[in-house]
């Protein structure tokens, strides 16, 4: 009531005696929309350079793209909030009343979730950013951003149907209900999507690595989409996993924690074989080889078997995709080296007896 106080003095120091309502609102109307526009370049002004300072010690540039979005639009609030003050001290009737602030809440509520929104997908773009190896923007970019806008102005109809006197419990049954059905018409999809965004943020494997998957295929991770994560297998076919099974089963990731991998091979001596000798022809070959870590494991005389020995050659290669090129090499040595010095692998034998009839 104080700047229709403050009209009505206006009014009389200018000779007008006993102004009418009407002109005693308009006059504070245009005395609080001045006031509001005013204060709104103050606010934004000492707002924005109180932030800013505070901006520049930071090392991230998100702040400094909140402060620039946040300049226009609490302009606008500032001056939403004195047309809202102006439109219920006009001397109208209670509907028009209603129907003039209500229009003014509208345009408020669409500014700040526009303004939520902005700042949401800001936040959301900057963690996109930290994820290595993934196309975040055009995997999840656009579906979180629509998810976000549709939830903010799920809040903000809220607020304009409770305005204007109506109940929102049925709006928010109907959005419960009809979320339900989605949910149950898509849930294969839904949960193919939901399991993409924990891998994102779980990251157990990341494009590049190579995985083992519980059916017990090989190869290297390509993309980890919405939907499905792609792996180039190793025979150099593709093969489309959904989400959901990926996150449900065990996965092994030979990227974890380094990319070293161990290599075991086992050799079958017969009975009476020199062990010691076949166990130094081993060590010698491990040592010489330039793709094998160093020190290799010794090797060891592991089982006694029915009808050989067994003798465990183990060794660890410094990247994954070199395990098979140096067991083929180690393995092909071996075989040379323990011909040349005499000595035999075990072959299955079998002694068939003939009854006498």
């Amino acid at each position: 009531m104080g700047e229709l106080q403050l009209a009505r003095l206006i009014l009389e120091r200018v000779g007008w005696e006993n102004p009418g309502p009407w002109v005693v609102g308009i006059v504070g109307a245009v005395i609080v929309i001045a006031a509001t526009i005013v204060a709104g370049f103050v606010l934004t002004a000492l707002v924005s350079r109180a932030l800013r300072r505070l901006a520049a010690r930071t090392a991230t540039d998100i702040d400094d793209r909140i402060i620039e979005i946040l300049d226009k639009p609490l302009r606008r609030l500032v001056v939403a909030a004195g047309l809202y003050e102006v439109s219920m001290e006009l001397p109208t009737s209670d509907r028009v009343r209603v129907i003039t602030s209500g229009l003014v809440l509208i345009y408020a509520v669409w500014v700040a979730s526009k303004l939520l929104t902005q700042i949401a997908l800001v936040l959301l773009g900057a963690y996109g950013k930290r994820v290595e190896g993934h196309d975040f923007e055009k995997d999840y970019f656009p579906l979180l951003s629509k998810i976000l806008g549709a939830v903010i102005g799920v809040f903000g109809l809220a607020v304009v149907l409770h305005h204007f006197g109506q109940d929102v419990t049925s709006l928010v049954a109907a959005l419960g209900i009809g979320g339900v059905a989605v949910s149950l018409a898509a849930k294969d999809t839904l949960g193919s999507m939901i399991a993409g965004f924990i891998i994102l943020v779980d990251r157990p494997f990341r494009p590049g690595d190579r995985i083992r998957l519980a059916t017990g295929e090989i190869g290297d991770v390509v993309e980890i989409g919405t939907r499905s994560t792609r792996v180039r297998l190793l025979d150099a076919n593709m093969l489309i996993v959904p989400n959901n099974e990926l996150v449900n089963s065990r996965v092994m990731n030979f990227n974890f924690p380094a990319h070293s991998m161990s290599v075991t091979t086992e050799i079958r001596l017969p009975y009476g074989s020199d062990v010691d000798k076949a166990r130094g022809i081993c060590a010698d070959i491990l040592a010489a080889d330039k793709d094998v870590v160093q020190p290799a494991p010794a090797p060891n005389l592991s089982a006694f078997g029915t009808e050989h020995l067994v003798l465990t050659v183990q060794f660890v290669v410094p990247d994954y995709g070199l395990a098979t090129a140096v067991g083929d090499r180690v393995r092909s040595e071996i075989h040379r080296r323990f011909y040349e010095a005499g000595l035999r692998f075990a072959v299955p034998m079998r002694e068939v007896v003939q009854a006498k009839a």
